[in-house]
Protein backbone atom coordinates (compact mmCIF):
# COMPACT_ATOMS: atom_id res chain seq x y z
CA UNK A 1 0.00 0.00 0.00
CA UNK A 2 1.61 3.40 -0.79
CA UNK A 3 2.48 5.89 2.11
CA UNK A 4 0.10 8.47 2.78
CA UNK A 5 0.44 11.42 4.86
CA UNK A 6 -1.36 11.76 8.09
CA UNK A 7 -2.77 15.44 7.10
CA UNK A 8 -4.26 13.85 3.55
CA UNK A 9 -6.76 11.62 6.15
CA UNK A 10 -7.19 14.40 8.03
CA UNK A 11 -7.54 17.50 7.13
CA UNK A 12 -10.11 18.05 4.66
CA UNK A 13 -8.34 21.32 3.31
CA UNK A 14 -5.57 19.03 2.11
CA UNK A 15 -6.87 16.09 0.22
CA UNK A 16 -6.38 17.16 -3.42
CA UNK A 17 -2.56 17.48 -4.30
CA UNK A 18 -1.25 21.11 -4.33
CA UNK A 19 -0.92 23.02 -7.90
CA UNK A 20 2.17 25.00 -8.49
CA UNK A 21 2.22 24.57 -12.38
CA UNK A 22 5.80 23.60 -13.61
CA UNK A 23 6.78 23.40 -10.04
CA UNK A 24 4.30 20.51 -9.13
CA UNK A 25 5.07 18.88 -12.60
CA UNK A 26 8.84 18.92 -12.17
CA UNK A 27 8.54 17.57 -8.47
CA UNK A 28 5.28 15.67 -8.18
CA UNK A 29 3.77 15.55 -4.63
CA UNK A 30 4.47 11.10 -3.99
CA UNK A 31 8.68 12.25 -4.09
CA UNK A 32 7.50 14.48 -1.31
CA UNK A 33 5.78 12.54 0.81
CA UNK A 34 8.39 9.67 0.32
CA UNK A 35 10.67 12.22 1.49
CA UNK A 36 9.04 13.10 4.48
CA UNK A 37 8.30 9.03 4.95
CA UNK A 38 12.16 8.34 4.80
CA UNK A 39 12.39 10.46 7.40
CA UNK A 40 8.95 9.91 9.94
CA UNK A 41 8.02 13.22 9.70
CA UNK A 42 4.40 13.69 9.93
CA UNK A 43 1.94 16.89 10.03
CA UNK A 44 -0.17 17.12 13.18
CA UNK A 45 -3.79 17.72 12.73
CA UNK A 46 -4.21 20.90 13.76
CA UNK A 47 -1.85 22.41 11.99
CA UNK A 48 -2.73 24.61 9.08
CA UNK A 49 0.74 24.02 6.91
CA UNK A 50 1.04 20.71 5.92
CA UNK A 51 5.06 19.66 5.73
CA UNK A 52 4.72 18.79 2.17
CA UNK A 53 3.19 22.29 1.05
CA UNK A 54 6.18 23.86 2.65
CA UNK A 55 8.47 21.76 0.95
CA UNK A 56 7.04 23.83 -2.13
CA UNK A 57 7.13 26.61 -0.24
CA UNK A 58 10.61 26.18 -0.03
CA UNK A 59 11.41 25.71 -3.39
CA UNK A 60 9.40 29.03 -4.21
CA UNK A 61 11.79 30.50 -2.05
CA UNK A 62 15.20 29.22 -3.71
CA UNK A 63 13.37 30.38 -7.01
CA UNK A 64 12.46 33.86 -5.85
CA UNK A 65 15.20 34.61 -3.32
CA UNK A 66 14.75 38.49 -2.79
CA UNK A 67 11.02 38.03 -1.86
CA UNK A 68 9.21 38.07 1.13
CA UNK A 69 7.24 35.20 2.85
CA UNK A 70 4.28 37.49 2.17
CA UNK A 71 5.48 38.11 -1.45
CA UNK A 72 5.57 34.17 -1.43
CA UNK A 73 2.75 33.46 -0.33
CA UNK A 74 0.56 35.55 -3.03
CA UNK A 75 2.77 33.29 -5.72
CA UNK A 76 2.55 29.90 -4.06
CA UNK A 77 -1.11 30.32 -3.50
CA UNK A 78 -1.81 26.95 -5.19
CA UNK A 79 -0.47 25.23 -2.36
CA UNK A 80 -4.29 26.33 -0.19
CA UNK A 81 -6.07 26.73 -2.66
CA UNK A 82 -7.17 23.23 -3.37
CA UNK A 83 -10.38 21.43 -4.47
CA UNK A 84 -12.33 24.41 -3.30
CA UNK A 85 -12.03 23.85 0.57
CA UNK A 86 -13.03 26.86 1.73
CA UNK A 87 -10.97 30.85 1.59
CA UNK A 88 -7.36 30.90 1.48
CA UNK A 89 -6.09 32.99 4.41
CA UNK A 90 -2.02 34.23 4.44
CA UNK A 91 0.02 32.60 6.91
CA UNK A 92 1.95 34.45 9.55
CA UNK A 93 5.77 34.99 8.56
CA UNK A 94 5.99 33.35 12.55
CA UNK A 95 3.96 30.69 11.74
CA UNK A 96 6.21 29.38 8.41
CA UNK A 97 9.40 30.10 10.75
CA UNK A 98 7.88 27.47 13.24
CA UNK A 99 7.00 25.52 10.59
CA UNK A 100 10.48 25.10 9.45
CA UNK A 101 11.62 24.32 12.54
CA UNK A 102 9.96 21.34 12.89
CA UNK A 103 11.05 20.04 9.03
CA UNK A 104 14.35 18.84 9.09
CA UNK A 105 16.85 19.41 6.56
CA UNK A 106 17.72 16.07 5.45
CA UNK A 107 13.94 15.70 4.09
CA UNK A 108 15.26 18.02 1.82
CA UNK A 109 19.04 16.28 0.94
CA UNK A 110 16.90 13.14 0.65
CA UNK A 111 14.31 15.10 -2.12
CA UNK A 112 17.28 16.07 -4.06
CA UNK A 113 18.51 12.36 -4.05
CA UNK A 114 15.60 11.62 -5.34
CA UNK A 115 15.66 14.73 -8.37
CA UNK A 116 19.32 13.84 -9.39
CA UNK A 117 19.28 11.34 -11.40
CA UNK A 118 22.48 9.58 -12.60
CA UNK A 119 21.57 8.79 -15.94
CA UNK A 120 20.28 12.22 -16.98
CA UNK A 121 21.70 13.49 -20.32
CA UNK A 122 24.20 11.08 -20.18
CA UNK A 123 23.74 9.77 -23.48
CA UNK A 124 25.51 12.50 -25.76
CA UNK A 125 28.93 14.45 -24.77
CA UNK A 126 30.95 11.27 -24.18
CA UNK A 127 34.68 11.35 -24.87
CA UNK A 128 35.69 7.91 -25.98
CA UNK A 129 32.62 5.79 -24.86
CA UNK A 130 33.45 8.08 -21.29
CA UNK A 131 31.33 10.80 -19.83
CA UNK A 132 33.09 13.40 -18.25
CA UNK A 133 32.72 14.17 -14.50
CA UNK A 134 33.89 17.59 -12.86
CA UNK A 135 34.71 17.99 -8.94
CA UNK A 136 35.23 20.95 -7.38
CA UNK A 137 34.57 23.29 -4.01
CA UNK A 138 32.93 26.06 -3.44
CA UNK A 139 31.47 28.29 -0.31
CA UNK A 140 28.58 30.31 -0.08
CA UNK A 141 27.73 33.43 2.64
CA UNK A 142 24.75 33.49 4.92
CA UNK A 143 23.18 35.96 7.06
CA UNK A 144 24.68 36.88 10.42
CA UNK A 145 23.47 34.97 13.34
CA UNK A 146 24.83 33.49 16.72
CA UNK A 147 23.34 29.94 15.49
CA UNK A 148 24.91 30.18 11.90
CA UNK A 149 28.46 31.54 13.17
CA UNK A 150 28.20 28.69 16.13
CA UNK A 151 27.29 26.04 13.09
CA UNK A 152 29.58 26.78 9.69
CA UNK A 153 32.35 29.14 11.13
CA UNK A 154 33.97 31.12 8.58
CA UNK A 155 37.45 32.12 7.52
CA UNK A 156 40.07 33.12 9.58
CA UNK A 157 43.05 36.09 9.17
CA UNK A 158 46.14 36.05 10.95
CA UNK A 159 46.75 34.56 14.85
CA UNK A 160 43.30 32.39 14.02
CA UNK A 161 40.93 35.52 14.60
CA UNK A 162 37.51 34.87 12.14
CA UNK A 163 36.84 37.78 9.56
CA UNK A 164 33.93 38.06 7.44
CA UNK A 165 30.44 36.46 7.68
CA UNK A 166 29.71 32.92 8.47
CA UNK A 167 30.32 30.96 5.32
CA UNK A 168 29.69 26.75 4.65
CA UNK A 169 31.85 24.51 2.39
CA UNK A 170 30.19 23.02 -0.71
CA UNK A 171 31.54 20.18 -2.73
CA UNK A 172 30.01 19.29 -5.72
CA UNK A 173 30.03 16.06 -9.08
CA UNK A 174 28.31 17.15 -11.99
CA UNK A 175 28.14 15.98 -15.61
CA UNK A 176 30.06 18.15 -17.66
CA UNK A 177 27.77 17.75 -20.69
CA UNK A 178 24.41 18.51 -18.77
CA UNK A 179 26.07 20.88 -16.08
CA UNK A 180 23.58 18.81 -13.49
CA UNK A 181 24.96 17.35 -9.97
CA UNK A 182 24.99 13.80 -9.04
CA UNK A 183 26.43 14.63 -5.85
CA UNK A 184 26.69 17.22 -3.33
CA UNK A 185 28.11 17.42 0.28
CA UNK A 186 27.63 20.77 2.52
CA UNK A 187 29.24 21.18 5.66
CA UNK A 188 31.26 23.62 7.67
CA UNK A 189 33.67 25.92 6.53
CA UNK A 190 36.37 24.10 8.55
CA UNK A 191 35.70 20.60 6.65
CA UNK A 192 37.76 20.21 3.79
CA UNK A 193 37.23 19.84 0.11
CA UNK A 194 38.97 16.58 -0.37
CA UNK A 195 37.60 15.38 2.87
CA UNK A 196 34.10 16.24 1.40
CA UNK A 197 34.57 14.57 -2.21
CA UNK A 198 34.63 11.42 -0.13
CA UNK A 199 31.15 11.91 0.41
CA UNK A 200 30.10 12.06 -3.14
CA UNK A 201 32.57 9.83 -4.86
CA UNK A 202 30.10 6.53 -4.63
CA UNK A 203 27.78 8.06 -7.04
CA UNK A 204 30.68 7.64 -9.81
CA UNK A 205 30.30 5.24 -12.40
CA UNK A 206 32.49 2.27 -14.79
CA UNK A 207 31.77 4.58 -18.17
CA UNK A 208 32.94 8.01 -16.01
CA UNK A 209 36.33 10.18 -16.47
CA UNK A 210 36.50 12.71 -13.38
CA UNK A 211 38.31 16.02 -14.39
CA UNK A 212 39.55 17.86 -10.39
CA UNK A 213 41.62 20.75 -9.86
CA UNK A 214 45.08 19.79 -8.12
CA UNK A 215 43.80 20.43 -4.55
CA UNK A 216 41.85 16.88 -4.54
CA UNK A 217 44.85 15.23 -5.38
CA UNK A 218 45.64 12.49 -2.70
CA UNK A 219 46.54 8.62 -2.78
CA UNK A 220 43.76 7.87 -0.85
CA UNK A 221 40.66 9.77 -2.65
CA UNK A 222 42.20 8.07 -5.93
CA UNK A 223 41.85 4.70 -4.60
CA UNK A 224 38.53 5.23 -3.37
CA UNK A 225 37.53 7.02 -6.91
CA UNK A 226 39.87 3.54 -8.86
CA UNK A 227 36.97 1.47 -6.62
CA UNK A 228 33.69 2.80 -7.85
CA UNK A 229 36.01 2.01 -11.70
CA UNK A 230 35.94 5.62 -12.73
CA UNK A 231 38.83 7.06 -14.50
CA UNK A 232 40.38 10.20 -13.31
CA UNK A 233 42.59 13.32 -15.18
CA UNK A 234 43.67 15.50 -12.48
CA UNK A 235 46.42 18.60 -12.46
CA UNK A 236 49.18 18.28 -10.34
CA UNK A 237 51.92 20.32 -8.37
CA UNK A 238 55.52 20.00 -9.07
CA UNK A 239 56.97 17.29 -7.26
CA UNK A 240 54.12 14.62 -7.13
CA UNK A 241 54.43 11.49 -9.13
CA UNK A 242 57.52 13.08 -10.17
CA UNK A 243 60.12 9.90 -10.79
CA UNK A 244 59.37 8.15 -14.08
CA UNK A 245 59.48 4.62 -14.37
CA UNK A 246 59.14 4.40 -17.58
CA UNK A 247 58.81 6.70 -20.74
CA UNK A 248 56.17 6.36 -23.24
CA UNK A 249 55.70 7.07 -27.29
CA UNK A 250 53.71 10.30 -26.27
CA UNK A 251 56.77 12.02 -24.51
CA UNK A 252 54.34 10.91 -21.04
CA UNK A 253 55.88 9.07 -18.43
CA UNK A 254 53.95 6.25 -15.66
CA UNK A 255 54.92 7.15 -11.81
CA UNK A 256 54.27 5.76 -8.65
CA UNK A 257 52.23 7.81 -6.30
CA UNK A 258 52.71 7.45 -2.78
CA UNK A 259 50.77 8.86 0.23
CA UNK A 260 52.55 11.48 2.46
CA UNK A 261 52.03 12.46 5.91
CA UNK A 262 48.53 13.65 6.57
CA UNK A 263 49.35 15.44 9.29
CA UNK A 264 47.60 13.48 12.44
CA UNK A 265 44.18 14.00 10.69
CA UNK A 266 43.71 10.35 10.58
CA UNK A 267 43.24 8.02 6.89
CA UNK A 268 39.46 7.74 5.63
CA UNK A 269 39.77 4.36 5.68
CA UNK A 270 41.82 4.25 9.00
CA UNK A 271 44.73 2.77 7.57
CA UNK A 272 47.75 4.22 4.93
CA UNK A 273 46.82 3.16 1.38
CA UNK A 274 49.52 1.49 -0.67
CA UNK A 275 50.97 3.34 -3.74
CA UNK A 276 49.29 3.15 -7.33
CA UNK A 277 50.28 3.51 -10.33
CA UNK A 278 49.86 7.30 -12.65
CA UNK A 279 50.44 8.73 -15.78
CA UNK A 280 51.62 11.93 -15.91
CA UNK A 281 51.67 14.10 -18.59
CA UNK A 282 53.67 17.59 -18.91
CA UNK A 283 53.16 20.34 -21.81
CA UNK A 284 53.60 24.20 -21.87
CA UNK A 285 51.17 26.66 -22.18
CA UNK A 286 52.38 30.31 -22.95
CA UNK A 287 56.30 29.15 -21.51
CA UNK A 288 54.85 27.85 -18.29
CA UNK A 289 55.01 24.26 -17.44
CA UNK A 290 51.70 22.27 -16.52
CA UNK A 291 51.15 18.81 -15.42
CA UNK A 292 47.94 16.40 -15.93
CA UNK A 293 47.59 13.39 -13.86
CA UNK A 294 45.48 10.18 -15.22
CA UNK A 295 45.08 6.54 -14.55
CA UNK A 296 44.48 5.90 -18.01
CA UNK A 297 47.73 4.14 -18.58
CA UNK A 298 47.36 3.34 -22.42
CA UNK A 299 48.85 6.42 -24.74
CA UNK A 300 47.11 4.39 -27.46
CA UNK A 301 43.59 4.29 -26.14
CA UNK A 302 43.83 8.15 -24.58
CA UNK A 303 46.88 10.18 -26.20
CA UNK A 304 48.58 12.62 -23.97
CA UNK A 305 47.13 15.59 -26.83
CA UNK A 306 43.44 14.74 -26.50
CA UNK A 307 43.91 14.48 -22.49
CA UNK A 308 45.22 18.08 -22.91
CA UNK A 309 42.04 19.68 -24.81
CA UNK A 310 39.89 17.37 -22.43
CA UNK A 311 40.93 19.30 -19.12
CA UNK A 312 39.21 22.43 -20.20
CA UNK A 313 35.76 21.00 -19.46
CA UNK A 314 36.18 21.13 -15.97
CA UNK A 315 35.54 24.82 -16.26
CA UNK A 316 31.70 23.73 -16.50
CA UNK A 317 31.80 23.12 -12.88
CA UNK A 318 32.36 26.82 -12.42
CA UNK A 319 29.34 27.66 -14.37
CA UNK A 320 27.00 25.54 -12.16
CA UNK A 321 28.31 27.49 -8.60
CA UNK A 322 27.93 30.79 -11.07
CA UNK A 323 24.09 29.32 -11.62
CA UNK A 324 23.40 28.72 -7.81
CA UNK A 325 25.07 32.02 -6.08
CA UNK A 326 22.72 34.05 -8.68
CA UNK A 327 19.84 34.92 -8.67
CA UNK A 328 17.44 36.49 -11.53
CA UNK A 329 19.39 40.21 -11.18
CA UNK A 330 23.31 38.58 -11.42
CA UNK A 331 23.63 39.77 -7.70
CA UNK A 332 25.40 36.91 -5.51
CA UNK A 333 23.13 35.39 -3.50
CA UNK A 334 23.40 34.99 0.22
CA UNK A 335 21.44 32.72 2.39
CA UNK A 336 18.87 34.76 4.66
CA UNK A 337 18.04 31.81 7.10
CA UNK A 338 19.36 32.86 10.74
CA UNK A 339 19.36 29.27 11.86
CA UNK A 340 21.32 26.49 11.11
CA UNK A 341 18.63 24.04 10.16
CA UNK A 342 16.97 27.32 8.17
CA UNK A 343 20.44 27.58 6.19
CA UNK A 344 20.89 23.82 5.26
CA UNK A 345 17.05 23.98 4.23
CA UNK A 346 17.93 26.79 1.77
CA UNK A 347 21.01 25.53 0.15
CA UNK A 348 19.11 21.94 -0.67
CA UNK A 349 16.47 24.28 -1.82
CA UNK A 350 18.42 25.97 -3.85
CA UNK A 351 20.13 22.72 -5.30
CA UNK A 352 17.25 21.24 -5.85
CA UNK A 353 16.06 24.12 -7.87
CA UNK A 354 18.82 23.74 -10.11
CA UNK A 355 18.29 20.35 -10.88
CA UNK A 356 14.67 21.01 -12.10
CA UNK A 357 15.97 23.58 -14.72
CA UNK A 358 18.75 21.16 -16.06
CA UNK A 359 16.24 18.86 -16.24
CA UNK A 360 13.81 20.57 -18.20
CA UNK A 361 16.54 21.71 -20.19
CA UNK A 362 17.65 18.12 -21.23
CA UNK A 363 13.74 17.51 -21.62
CA UNK A 364 13.60 20.11 -24.25
CA UNK A 365 16.81 18.37 -26.08
CA UNK A 366 15.02 15.13 -25.79
CA UNK A 367 11.94 16.79 -27.84
CA UNK A 368 13.57 19.15 -30.16
CA UNK A 369 15.06 18.49 -33.53
CA UNK A 370 16.72 21.58 -33.90
CA UNK A 371 18.88 21.55 -30.20
CA UNK A 372 21.08 18.92 -29.49
CA UNK A 373 23.17 20.09 -26.98
CA UNK A 374 22.14 21.28 -23.52
CA UNK A 375 24.60 23.76 -22.91
CA UNK A 376 23.14 26.14 -25.32
CA UNK A 377 19.90 26.41 -23.70
CA UNK A 378 20.11 29.25 -21.69
CA UNK A 379 19.65 28.65 -18.05
CA UNK A 380 18.76 31.98 -16.91
CA UNK A 381 15.55 31.62 -19.73
CA UNK A 382 14.68 28.72 -18.39
CA UNK A 383 14.45 29.77 -14.97
CA UNK A 384 12.52 32.35 -15.70
CA UNK A 385 10.16 30.26 -17.89
CA UNK A 386 9.25 28.26 -14.66
CA UNK A 387 9.04 31.52 -12.77
CA UNK A 388 6.60 32.41 -15.30
CA UNK A 389 4.55 29.35 -14.93
CA UNK A 390 4.33 28.66 -11.34
CA UNK A 391 0.39 29.17 -10.19
CA UNK A 392 -2.41 27.40 -9.79
CA UNK A 393 -5.18 26.51 -12.51
CA UNK A 394 -2.25 25.65 -15.16
CA UNK A 395 -2.94 21.73 -14.96
CA UNK A 396 0.46 21.20 -16.47
CA UNK A 397 0.97 17.89 -17.55
CA UNK A 398 4.93 16.86 -18.20
CA UNK A 399 3.80 16.53 -21.88
CA UNK A 400 1.94 19.67 -21.93
CA UNK A 401 5.20 21.70 -19.84
CA UNK A 402 7.53 20.11 -22.25
CA UNK A 403 5.60 21.34 -25.55
CA UNK A 404 5.40 24.54 -23.91
CA UNK A 405 9.30 25.34 -22.90
CA UNK A 406 10.12 23.08 -26.59
CA UNK A 407 7.97 26.01 -28.53
CA UNK A 408 9.42 29.05 -26.18
CA UNK A 409 13.30 27.80 -25.29
CA UNK A 410 14.14 26.16 -28.31
CA UNK A 411 13.81 28.85 -31.07
CA UNK A 412 17.34 30.64 -32.36
CA UNK A 413 16.82 34.31 -30.31
CA UNK A 414 16.62 32.18 -26.80
CA UNK A 415 19.70 29.97 -27.40
CA UNK A 416 23.16 30.60 -26.53
CA UNK A 417 25.57 31.94 -29.16
CA UNK A 418 29.06 29.71 -29.64
CA UNK A 419 32.20 31.37 -28.18
CA UNK A 420 34.07 33.09 -31.13
CA UNK A 421 36.90 31.74 -32.23
CA UNK A 422 40.29 33.47 -31.52
CA UNK A 423 41.18 36.40 -33.79
CA UNK A 424 44.50 35.95 -35.65
CA UNK A 425 44.34 39.87 -35.89
CA UNK A 426 43.20 40.98 -32.49
CA UNK A 427 42.01 44.26 -31.38
CA UNK A 428 44.06 46.71 -29.65
CA UNK A 429 42.49 48.10 -26.89
CA UNK A 430 43.82 50.50 -24.62
CA UNK A 431 43.39 49.31 -20.96
CA UNK A 432 44.27 51.52 -17.82
CA UNK A 433 47.18 50.73 -16.07
CA UNK A 434 47.23 47.99 -13.55
CA UNK A 435 48.94 47.77 -9.72
CA UNK A 436 49.14 44.06 -10.25
CA UNK A 437 49.33 41.51 -12.93
CA UNK A 438 46.31 39.35 -13.89
CA UNK A 439 46.49 35.69 -13.38
CA UNK A 440 45.29 33.93 -15.99
CA UNK A 441 43.91 30.17 -15.25
CA UNK A 442 44.94 27.37 -17.04
CA UNK A 443 41.22 25.81 -18.09
CA UNK A 444 40.63 29.26 -19.72
CA UNK A 445 43.92 29.74 -21.46
CA UNK A 446 43.41 26.44 -22.78
CA UNK A 447 39.94 27.34 -24.09
CA UNK A 448 41.28 30.16 -25.75
CA UNK A 449 44.18 29.45 -27.86
CA UNK A 450 43.89 26.10 -30.17
CA UNK A 451 45.73 22.83 -30.25
CA UNK A 452 48.66 24.56 -32.39
CA UNK A 453 49.82 26.82 -28.85
CA UNK A 454 50.08 23.95 -26.60
CA UNK A 455 53.37 22.20 -26.99
CA UNK A 456 53.81 18.76 -25.13
CA UNK A 457 57.01 18.36 -23.33
CA UNK A 458 58.93 14.76 -23.52
CA UNK A 459 60.28 13.10 -20.49
CA UNK A 460 63.60 12.72 -20.12
CA UNK A 461 65.61 11.06 -17.06
CA UNK A 462 68.49 12.97 -16.29
CA UNK A 463 71.81 10.22 -16.52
Amino acid sequence: MPYVAPYLLSSPRARCSPDLGALTTLVPLSVVEAALAQHRVVTQRHRRLPLSSLVYLLLAMALFPSESYRELQTRAAGIWEVCGAGPWRRLTSSAISHARARLPWQVMATLFGSLALPGLGGGDGRWRGLRLMALDGSSMEMAVSGQNEAAFGGPTGEGGCRVGDAQLRIVALIDCWTRAALGVAVAEFSRGESRLAVEVVDKLGSDMLLLADRGFVGVELLHLIRQTGSEVLWRVKKGIASRPLSILPDGSYLASMRAQCNHGRGWITGRRPPPIAVRVIEFKLNGQLHRLLTSLLDPAQAPASELVQLYTQRWQIETFYRECKGDEHGRRRTLRSRTANGVRQEIWATLICHVLTRTLICWIVDHSQDVDDPRTVSFTQTTAFIRSHLGPGLRLTRTRLVRWAVAILAQTSCLLRPPPTPRSYPRQVKAKSRRYTARTSTYSALAAFGPNSIQLTPCLIAA
